[in-house]
Parts: structure tokens; sequence; C-alpha cells
């Protein structure tokens, strides 16, 4: 049965509950390719990044730091804290890949870019 299953949720419009399961069946980079093919499905990347963050945290990395830089180039106040969010998961992907000094590089390139936004700097520095 669970070949049928798949089969159909591979082939059906939600792919949450696709990935859902895939993560459930600790098919880590099966849900990473789900999640890849998602661009503007935030639900389900941040789904699949909160799953495999012990497991895959170069693939949570990359993933948080293109959906925070994509927030952060709106250049609207509005989705600073949906970026600082997206921020604190590379923070925690970094740590668990004992990388920590180059979490504080990136952070710190993007305080010195963005240092004319308050709004952004408040979000920024709350990480």
């Amino acid at each position: 049965m669970k070949p049928e299953l798949m089969a159909s949720l591979e082939k059906g419009y939600d792919q949450q509950s696709l990935a859902e399961v895939l993560i459930e069946e600790q098919e880590w980079d099966a849900a990473i390719k789900v999640a890849d093919k998602q661009t503007y499905n935030y639900r389900l990347i941040a789904t699949v990044a909160d799953a495999v963050i012990a497991y895959r945290p170069e693939w949570v990395i990359r993933a948080s730091v293109k959906q925070a830089d994509g927030l952060i180039e709106k250049t609207q106040s509005k989705y600073y804290s949906h970026a600082a969010n997206w921020l604190r998961r590379a923070k925690a992907a970094y740590a668990q890949s004992g990388r920590t000094g180059d979490w504080q590089k990136y952070l710190s390139k993007l305080k010195e870019q963005y240092k004319r936004r308050p709004a952004l700097m408040t979000k920024l520095n709350g990480l």
C-alpha cells in the first residue's frame, strides 16, 4: 500500500503532505527535493528546514539565507520579522554544523550592508 500512497502524494497538488510523510519516514533528501521545487511555498520550506536541521544543516543554511535575502531585498519593513525567522534557522544550522564563526561573519556582513535600515537593524541585533 505504501508505494501507491506515495505515488498518489507525489502526483497530488498538496506537496506539504508529501513532505511531511517523507520527513516522518526520515527521507531527508527526498523531502529537500520536494522543498527545492516549491520556491514560493514558505510553509513547506520551513517545515522541511526545521525537520532536517540536524541531518542536513548545509541545506538549511542555503535555504534559509535565500529566503531571508529575498525578504530583505523587498525593502519593506513588514517583511523583516519573517526574514529574522529565516535567519534564526540559518543561525541554528550554522551552530549545528559547527560553523558559528561563519554565522558571525555573515551576520556582520548583513549589518554593514543594511546599516541604513533601522527597522532591519533592530531585527538583526535581536539575533
